[in-house]
């Protein structure tokens, strides 16, 4: 690109940021690359805060208001050696894809010249012309055990939440979560922890959402949902459940888990078919019609469609919702989550 040899600099502010609002992402990020000055124009386009989204792989990816820049590195992990960890240094290559109206919406690509950046440097660079002031969303997946655990904290710092999908070792997974814990949304997989169990000091910390995947493998106690001090708890993969729901809904009735605003189950497979009539055995209920509707705002937004009115000892309300074969919803109606 000939970015750095057109005048642009001798024009007015508002023609500088006109000419380059109609500029394609490559053209903006390499001109952000040019001098400070640059970098302060560009970051003038951006007045809304940007959002950024990391998946850590074999690469890393950044996503930004739907740019995605992928880093390639050339520290790839030897064959069969799993304490070899790339450390997050200079990207071989840095691959941009988006997405234009311009282009009738087809993917384009373009590899960004700036090969003296580290990855730090690069999400610094970034966080600063797109306007971020934090991370939303890190989502470790496969191959990401090949990063140094302690890099990936120093690199990326913080974030809104933390969302590992695959099986590590366990003391990956355990550095982890040291490291950026506590978070306002956390997902993992029993497959995460020996034995197949979730830590208790994990489910008592106050998560806005903790989703739990127990991938059809190991079985949820009741003991392991009363310790779950999360406002909205998700179940994945859990089987034989529909008794277990029931004394939980009891204890519920009862004054435990007095955070929680919602309860997700899905993924349910039983010996035989899920029995809906068992959650609800020996339980005070009232059948609402589908026609009635009700907004729903708390840890999750939803609007509830009839469902079955259930009623804690203090009076507060809460609805059952049964979807298909497989799926169960709790709303709890506290104050703050009834939308007006």
């Amino acid at each position: 690109m000939s970015i750095s040899k057109f005048p642009l600099s001798h024009l007015p502010i508002s023609t500088q940021k006109f000419i380059i609002g109609i500029w394609d992402p490559p053209e903006l990020i390499e001109y952000s690359f040019i001098s400070k000055k640059c970098k302060n124009l560009v970051k003038s386009l951006h007045v809304k805060e940007g959002d950024v989204l990391i998946s850590i792989e074999g690469t890393i990816c950044i996503a930004i208001n739907s740019l995605f820049f992928y880093f390639y590195e050339d520290w790839y992990r030897k064959r069969g050696n799993n304490e070899v960890r790339r450390q997050l240094k200079e990207p071989r290559s840095v691959e941009l894809n988006w997405n234009s109206q311009k282009y009738n919406w087809n993917s384009q690509k373009y590899v960004l010249e700036k090969n003296d950046f580290d990855m730090k440097e690069w999400l610094e660079h970034l966080e600063y012309i797109f306007n971020c002031s934090k991370i939303r969303q890190i989502d470790l997946v496969h191959c990401s055990q090949w990063f140094d655990p302690d890099r990936i904290k120093e690199v990326f710092q913080n974030c809104t939440e933390l969302r590992i999908f695959e099986r590590y070792s366990f003391d990956f997974s355990r550095r982890i979560l040291e490291n950026f814990l506590p978070v306002r949304k956390l997902s993992v997989s029993t497959e995460l922890f020996e034995d197949l169990k979730i830590p208790n000091q994990l489910l008592i910390q106050n998560f806005d959402i903790l989703t739990l995947d127990f991938k059809s493998r190991a079985a949820v106690t009741l003991d392991q949902l009363l310790m779950t001090n999360s406002k909205s708890i998700t179940l994945y993969g859990v089987g034989n459940i529909a008794k277990l729901l029931n004394k939980f809904i009891k204890m519920w009735i009862k004054g435990s888990n007095p955070q929680m605003e919602c309860l997700s189950v899905f993924d349910i497979f039983e010996n035989g078919e899920f029995d809906f009539d068992d959650v609800l055995q020996k339980i005070e209920h009232v059948k609402i019609l589908e026609d009635h509707r009700r907004r729903f705002k708390g840890s999750v937004n939803v609007v509830v469609n009839g469902g079955i009115d259930i009623l804690r000892y203090d009076g507060l309300k809460a609805t059952i919702l049964f979807i298909g074969h497989n799926v169960l919803y709790i709303y709890v109606w506290h104050d703050h989550c009834i939308a007006g």
